[in-house]
């Protein structure tokens, strides 16, 4: 039987509607199977960025109990050999100190054999191995260095810490102005460190002097000890009186010597320009550190 125009209309929309259903069914499919590979690449993703920030937390708890405070060290030393025998808790709690920088100083007291290990978590100090020699000369070095800051306390300059800053980027690990009395000869009026080079010029005026007589207007040089250092002559006036003064900067071994010559240069003429007697060497020094 030939089949009529509706039959061909029926099978034309039945194709159209089933090419439809298909379709749909296809990129159902298609879409449901698309989700489950995006949700596991951002489930991925935020897996990595945990990872990431445990791992870096990690870091920096390691960065921060690497380097162990040496007031910290101290601490430990004197608690440990206070126990003479003791735990990591034990120690922990009688010093107040983070549970991981103790550890991290038990085994460095064990490398160097100043504690000895008895049991998996029990060790006994070893006052044997102490240097004792080296401990009791670092207390005296302390005590002394604290005796001639109190001591010598009016001639420290008071400069900002952004002043100092500045000075030790230009390389100068300290400034000192040198003045003049009449009976004693060159003397230390200024300083801005307790250095070891300041010590020795206060402590041995003799060799002061032989380090400031001299013709030269500036002069660089190394001390006995290895300390780098660059003298200015200045001429303080009163009046008709002149007398001879110096400005010393100690240097480091990087040190820019141009700019630090400038800047003592700059300090020089600032002073030797002022005849007054009231004149204020503490505030030239510092200010000229502005104009560098």
């Amino acid at each position: 039987m030939p089949l009529s125009i509706i039959d061909y209309l029926i099978i034309f929309l039945s194709s159209i509607i089933g090419g439809m259903i298909l379709a749909h069914l296809i990129i159902y499919i298609y879409n449901r199977f698309q989700r489950k590979p995006i949700a596991l690449s951002y489930i991925g993703e935020k897996l990595e960025e945990i990872r990431h920030e445990t791992e870096t937390g990690i870091k920096k708890e390691e960065e921060r109990i690497k380097i162990i405070p040496v007031l910290s060290e101290l601490s430990l030393l004197k608690n440990a050999f206070t126990l003479g025998v003791f735990t990591i808790d034990e120690l922990t709690k009688s010093t107040n100190e983070d549970e991981n920088l103790v550890r991290l100083w038990v085994n460095s007291a064990l490398k160097q054999s100043l504690i000895t290990k008895i049991s998996e978590d029990t060790y006994l100090a070893m006052p044997n191995e102490v240097p004792l020699d080296k401990i009791q000369d670092i207390a005296q070095l302390i005590r002394d260095r604290h005796e001639f800051i109190t001591q010598h306390s009016e001639l420290l300059l008071s400069f900002r810490e952004k002043d100092k800053e500045h000075l030790a980027e230009l390389g100068i690990k300290n400034i000192i102005y040198i003045g003049w009395d009449d009976d004693l000869g060159p003397k230390v009026d200024y300083f801005l460190y307790p250095t070891r080079f300041v010590k020795r010029i206060i402590d041995d005026p003799s060799y002061l002097a032989r380090l400031v007589v001299g013709g030269e207007v500036s002069v660089i040089m190394e001390s006995e000890h290895g300390d780098k250092i660059i003298i200015y002559k200045v001429e303080r006036r009163d009046g008709e009186r002149i007398t001879p003064n110096n400005i010393i900067a100690e240097v480091t071994s990087r040190a820019n010597i141009d700019e630090i010559k400038a800047y003592l240069h700059e300090v020089k003429n600032s002073i030797e320009r002022n005849e007054s007697q009231e004149l204020n060497i503490e505030r030239i020094l510092r200010d000229t550190i502005k104009r560098i």
